[in-house]
């Protein structure tokens, strides 16, 4: 998000021009058009949680371009949009951010307090994709882990869940100073997701469950030479 601060241009041909042409390609092969978005369309002022026909009123210049990239997608024949939120993966995340620091020793955090959303597994975020195109779903859909928390509260239950004594200390997004804004509030109704599928998400702490016990196990790579 910062990056896209500082060049909005290119965040806008990545995230938005270059839909359109997959769009176009879509068409052309008679294929659905499969678009990931973002909670940062919306401008995050506090309340309930985000409908799909909220109007948007992105704060920055990435939450900018990926609404030109949901306006593209659909300018395709077929197209559904996904939203979601607060990822974590494999590669860098939160998770492995704060991981990290407590590896390396340390036991006092700053972490934001004042910005809520969903913390969402990639996987789990994937699968709701699979099953989304097995019933055909169109159009926009809010897909996120169920509950919501803050980066304060995010970062607490993964120390937790360590089991690691740390003290998180909560600060303001102010307090921080990142150049892009964020929402204070991300949080993404998932009705229709649930009318969809059938069934919600499971909730964030059950994905954070799996996915660091996923990672406790993972088998260490041999170095060049081992």
């Amino acid at each position: 998000m910062d990056a896209a601060e500082a060049d909005e241009p290119r965040a806008t041909a990545v995230n938005g021009t270059a839909v359109a042409a997959m769009a176009d390609a879509a068409d052309g092969a008679g294929a659905l058009l499969v678009q990931i978005s973002t909670d940062y369309v919306f401008d995050g002022r506090p309340g309930r949680p985000w409908r799909e026909d909220d109007p948007p009123g992105p704060l920055g210049a990435y939450g900018r371009g990926k609404l030109a990239g949901e306006v593209a997608a659909r300018g395709a024949r077929q197209h559904l949009v996904v939203r979601t939120a607060w990822l974590f993966g494999q590669g860098a995340n939160f998770v492995e951010a704060i991981r990290k620091q407590v590896a390396a020793g340390r036991r006092e955090l700053s972490v934001v307090a004042d910005q809520v959303g969903s913390p969402t597994s990639a996987v789990d975020l994937a699968a709701a994709i699979l099953e989304l195109l097995t019933v055909c779903a169109r159009g926009t859909v809010h897909a996120v882990n169920d509950g919501a928390t803050s980066w304060h509260g995010f970062a607490a239950e993964i120390v937790r869940r360590l089991g690691v004594e740390a003290v998180i200390h909560p600060i303001t997004s102010a307090e921080l100073g990142r150049p892009a804004p964020r929402p204070a509030n991300s949080v993404l109704d998932t009705t229709r997701l649930r009318a969809l599928l059938g069934h919600p998400l499971p909730p964030w702490q059950d994905a954070l469950g799996r996915y660091l016990g996923q990672q406790a196990v993972r088998p260490v790579q041999p170095g060049p030479g081992a």
